[in-house]
């Protein structure tokens, strides 16, 4: 293979140098460095959503507790204690993840393999492969963002 690699590009730069050459091994290159593209761009936008969605709960969380300050001050006047009350916003934050991961591993998978398939599947070398473990590797991620989110706000916004 070699040999013949070696002797078609001689020809084509030395014989007939207006001739165009490239081999298996220059397409094979060229497809490497789109994958590793393919991986950095993707990887980079993985970061960036995750970064945005982490930002929302935080956001989420922090707004309700400002907006339920008197419906919080409430429970606690007929006898909730702050750690009763930082164990429920928890546990609100807890179901919240629960629900956006049953969404993101039924409907989001759904969507996922349409749109996949919808932009690089018109590509002769791409085919489909859903990894799932990026996602069960999020879920004790955020299960822990979204106990420790609680806490800290309820800390900082009515001295719990």
């Amino acid at each position: 293979m070699e040999a013949v690699d070696d002797e078609v590009r001689e020809y084509c730069e030395i014989t007939h140098p207006q001739l165009g050459y490239a081999s298996r091994m220059t397409y094979l290159d060229d497809f490497k460095e789109m994958v590793r593209l393919f991986l950095l761009v993707g990887g980079a936008l993985a970061f960036v959503l995750a970064l945005i969605g982490v930002m929302n709960f935080i956001n989420l969380t922090v707004t309700s507790i400002n907006e339920r300050r008197t419906e919080l001050g409430t429970l606690r006047a007929i006898g909730m204690t702050g750690k009763q009350l930082t164990h429920m916003l928890r546990m609100e934050g807890v179901f919240r993840i629960c629900l956006t991961f049953a969404f993101v591993l039924t409907v989001g998978m759904l969507l996922n393999h349409l749109l996949v398939n919808l932009i690089a599947g018109q590509m002769m070398m791409f085919s489909y492969k859903f990894v799932i473990w990026p996602v069960l590797v999020c879920i004790p991620v955020f299960t822990v963002i979204s106990m420790a989110v609680p806490g800290i706000a309820m800390k900082k916004t009515l001295d719990v």
